[in-house]
């Protein structure tokens, strides 16, 4: 009876070995970028259907970590972006420029300015107007569209506390005695500056 009761405990090991608990997060279609990115930080992660399942270990942890703190700095920028709206002289004499969060083919995320052209505003009285060349009397006004900003915010405010809860839920799914520092993602992004 007992070897039968040690292979019995044996298998049961193995296959808790091999099938770890995972985490389903309820996000909606994910996209490559965001596989990507989760991947490319250690986690093994598959897409369904309505979301993402997460296996609950150490790398797991850190990937969502990573994409939460990559929400937070979008949603920062994003602020930015609509602090900044109406700044069409910066430190460099030229309007401001959006700024965004992207994600290389490997993974990793970095802060990517906005090239696209600027925002033409007809005023020809205005001491900023161009004058000559195809766009004389205009002024040029930073390329955001407060709407489409305003928009992702809400979006983001969104995203960001439904990312930390699943963060904190994969954390104690991992190691139920040791509590990640979630200090920096919990808090509030700072008002945004004007340039």
């Amino acid at each position: 009876m007992q070897p039968r009761l040690l292979l019995l405990l044996a298998l049961l090991a193995f296959w808790c070995w091999t099938h770890p608990p995972v985490l389903q997060l309820w996000t909606g279609r994910c996209s490559y970028e965001q596989l990507a990115f989760l991947r490319a930080h250690g986690a093994r992660v598959r897409p369904t259907e309505h979301g993402l399942r997460i296996v609950a270990n150490r790398g797991g942890v850190r990937a969502l970590a990573c994409w939460c703190a990559h929400l937070q700095r979008s949603r920062e920028l994003v602020s930015q972006n609509l602090a900044n709206a109406h700044t069409y002289e910066t430190a460099e004499g030229t309007p401001y420029r959006r700024r965004f969060v992207a994600i290389t083919p490997a993974g990793e995320s970095f802060v990517n300015e906005d090239r696209g052209d600027y925002n033409w505003v007809y005023d020809p009285t205005n001491p900023n107007a161009l004058q000559d060349g195809e766009h004389k009397g205009y002024v040029p006004m930073p390329n955001v569209n407060e709407s489409w900003e305003r928009s992702q915010l809400q979006l983001l405010n969104e995203e960001v506390p439904r990312y930390r809860q699943a963060l904190e839920e994969l954390s104690r799914m991992t190691d139920p005695t040791h509590r990640l520092d979630l200090d920096p993602l919990v808090e509030e992004p700072a008002k945004p500056e004007s340039l």
